[in-house]
């Protein structure tokens, strides 16, 4: 016990020489190998003591990495200049998301100047006056950010379920609100992070909720048995039944590690349960009289399976359209009537296309389809006029913008659209049911960042296996192929998402000092598909970190930039491509910025998010998962003696997706391997999370920490730190 405080002793004496400027090295951490067997084969893991986050031992190396890094970075010249003009971009913009209608009153994020977190407002139609339903800052607690995780309006508008948390931890606490006064009732559900998808009674008099399971202490089962409670306004919440669990109902087959919703459509007499497994985009529908859900005591038949791979639907009166990519890797879209069986009773309305039907929305003229073909998104619809036609209508809109939001609601003809590009501000727009005309409805203020001096264009770069990769590059007009330019190049591919066109404010603090930002649209993501997803999941993963090389041996061969100018970046799951180019190609990086990644894929499953994510990359359970894990684990990779680039790793310390511990290991490992004596960072946020519900003043300094550490790694004259001790 001696030994072991006097090593926690030593570690808070290195983070306070970090925090004095004195340290001329990261701090040390100790080794104490843990070796495993698995299927056969011997892991040794040098840093396992990290990932018991409650130890005064481990967070004492948190402490003192983040002091060191905090000291690393403040001493670049031009950061504070650079978070300057960071702050002004983003404080001069006003963003609005999270869009919902419910009986002719428009609900809405706001994140406008001043504010730190989205406050919820509302109007009586576009045209009407703004209230502020929900300010989050009245339940900040005294070091903690409070942010809205999620937002649900009753069908008649009186009500607001929603759910706030502090610290960027996720874990929500479900609170209702009314909507014509801002009246709280006073309900506070705990453990409600999962109801991003909460469903209210047609009537709104009831909704149901989920909610993980008290007294889990095993990080691994943090979110499994994750139940639906249904709660009558008015009544104790101590009285709140569930109505959709493993069994309850007679629900069968019900994934341990299940996100489940209910969803009640108007006029209808069936009810729905979405039982999502995990991560996956494939979820199960039960289906359940709605007399019998009203009275607490639903009887459940699962109606469509998880093999008939369904990843939307949208139900109104009788009528049930599901999405699903069983026979139609792009997809298409199936009718069934209410309580029908999917299996025996689809009729295709919408069949498989050239283009991917990411979304659908009900309207009552049509069903409109958000769709995309490498990333370029469109709007289509099929109108029931004419539910035989072939093909869906195009509705044009601009080439080069992302549908973020698509919004219709069954009783009313016509959609809503939250638009936005790379380069284009976000816009919310009608369109008109007869003549498909858009018109700016002015829920979104103008933005004041000008980007009208810079371009983007797709290029396509060859991977190994000759498939062709998109890569987007967003730079200012008069750049010029040079080995000179600062090129930051991200990547994810996981989950089948996309990478669509996002328009950020502060982006062009980078662009407007000659930086070039490329999106490299990596298999893995949905950008065409689910063949697009499932070449990079698993065993195919492999093909995702490739992907992302090539497209840097692309920018490098074509005269974008050079290995003394380019860094990579990833986030979450993209922590594997550029972790995994980092350790395979140190040679074609000046920097490397993984944040809040996953880095050791053969330790995510014992984390609290780990089961969830075994359909999206496998289990050591099985030898192939193994191998296949192994293969996309940086963290297993690291050589003793390589020359690896600079590293700036991030992490959040309440952080419910990604365990800290992930770019904790992996920073005490470049660190002890590395032979470049180039900087290996740990940037640790005690305040903050995944980056879900994270502060703007958060978000923006981790920004200027990023940019400012890449043009010191690039070589920038006024971003280097003066030589010598510090």
């Amino acid at each position: 016990m001696k030994a072991r405080r006097l090593r926690v002793k030593g570690l808070l004496l290195f983070a306070a020489w970090a925090a004095a400027g004195v340290l001329a090295a990261p701090p040390a951490t100790e080794v104490r190998v843990v070796r495993d067997t698995i299927h056969g084969e011997e892991i040794a893991d040098p840093y396992r003591w990290l990932e018991d986050l409650q130890s005064a031992e481990a967070r004492a190396f948190f402490r003192a990495q983040g002091d060191y890094a905090r000291a690393e970075l403040d001493r670049i010249p031009g950061r504070a200049a650079l978070a300057r003009r960071i702050h002004e971009l983003s404080d001069a913009t006003t963003t609005i998301t999270g869009v919902k209608l419910a009986a002719g009153k428009v609900f809405y994020f706001k994140l406008g100047p001043g504010m730190s977190s989205p406050q919820l407002c509302v109007r009586d139609g576009f045209a009407g006056a703004e209230r502020v339903l929900v300010d989050p800052e009245k339940f900040a607690q005294a070091e903690s950010k409070a942010a809205i995780n999620w937002y649900a309006p009753s069908p008649d508008s009186l009500h607001v379920a929603f759910g706030v948390s502090a610290g960027g931890n996720e874990d929500a606490v479900l609170r209702v609100v009314e909507a014509p006064g801002g009246k709280d009732l006073g309900i506070a559900i705990d453990r409600a992070r999962f109801n991003a998808n909460l469903g209210w009674h047609p009537d709104g008099r009831a909704f149901y909720y989920a909610r993980v399971p008290a007294g889990v202490t095993e990080a691994a089962k943090r979110a499994a048995n994750i139940r639906v409670y249904r709660h009558v306004l008015g009544r104790d919440g101590a009285k709140d039944e569930i109505v959709f669990a493993a069994g309850a109902g007679g629900a069968r087959d019900v994934p341990e590690f299940v996100y489940p919703s209910i969803v009640v459509p108007e006029e209808s007499k069936f009810a729905y349960a979405i039982a999502r497994e995990g991560v996956r985009r494939e979820f199960a529908v039960h289906s359940t009289p709605v007399k019998d859900l009203e009275a607490g005591q639903p009887r459940w038949t699962r109606v469509v399976s998880m093999a008939d791979e369904v990843t939307a639907i949208e139900a109104w009166k009788d009528d049930v359209y599901l999405l699903t990519h069983k026979g139609a890797l792009r997809s298409k879209v199936v009718h069934v009537k209410a309580g029908e069986v999917l299996a025996a009773n689809a009729r295709v309305v919408v069949p498989e296309g050239d283009t991917v039907i990411q979304q659908m929305a009900l309207a009552a003229d049509a069903l409109y389809l958000h769709t995309t073909l490498g990333g370029l998104d469109r709007l289509e619809r099929m109108n029931f006029g004419a539910l035989a036609a072939k093909k869906p209508e195009f509705v044009r809109t601009s080439f080069d913008l992302s549908i973020t939001q698509l919004i219709a609601n069954p009783r009313r003809p016509g959609a809503v659209l939250r638009m936005q590009g790379w380069t284009e501000p976000p816009a919310v727009t009608t369109v008109e049911a007869k003549t498909g005309n858009l018109k700016n409805t002015g829920l979104q203020p103008p933005v004041k960042a000008d980007f009208s001096e810079m371009d983007e264009v797709r290029l396509y770069a060859p991977s190994h296996d000759g498939v062709k990769i998109p890569v987007t590059l967003v730079y200012r007009k008069q750049t010029m192929l040079s080995a000179d330019n600062p090129t930051l190049l991200v990547g994810y591919g996981s989950y089948g998402i996309s990478l669509s066109p996002v328009f950020d404010a502060t982006r062009l603090a980078w662009l407007e000092r000659g930086g070039i930002i490329a999106i490299a649209h990596v298999r893995g993501g949905g950008e065409y598909g689910e063949e697009w997803h499932r070449g990079g999941q698993k065993a195919t993963k492999i093909n995702t970190i490739l992907d992302f090389i090539a497209c840097a041996d692309f920018l490098i061969k074509y005269g974008f930039t050079s290995p003394k100018r380019l860094a990579i970046q990833g986030g979450s799951a993209g922590g594997i491509p550029a972790g995994g180019a980092l350790v395979r190609r140190p040679d074609l990086f000046a920097a490397v910025v993984p944040r809040v990644p996953v880095m050791d894929m053969l330790r995510i499953e014992f984390s609290a998010n780990g089961p969830p994510n075994i359909p999206e990359f496998g289990s050591i359970a099985t030898k192939q998962g193994f191998e296949d894990l192994r293969v996309m684990s940086a963290y297993q990779q690291v050589k003793d003696g390589a020359a690896y680039p600079a590293v700036l790793l991030t992490t959040g310390m309440n952080d419910p997706r990604v365990d800290p511990w992930q770019a904790g290991k992996m920073a005490a490992r470049l660190q002890a391997a590395s032979a470049s004596g180039k900087p290996v960072l740990l940037r640790v946020d005690w305040q903050s999370g995944h980056g879900v519900g994270s502060s703007r003043e958060s978000r923006d300094e981790e920004l200027a920490d990023i940019y400012a550490f890449l043009l010191w790694q690039f070589g920038r004259e006024d971003f280097q730190p003066p030589q010598g001790a510090k």
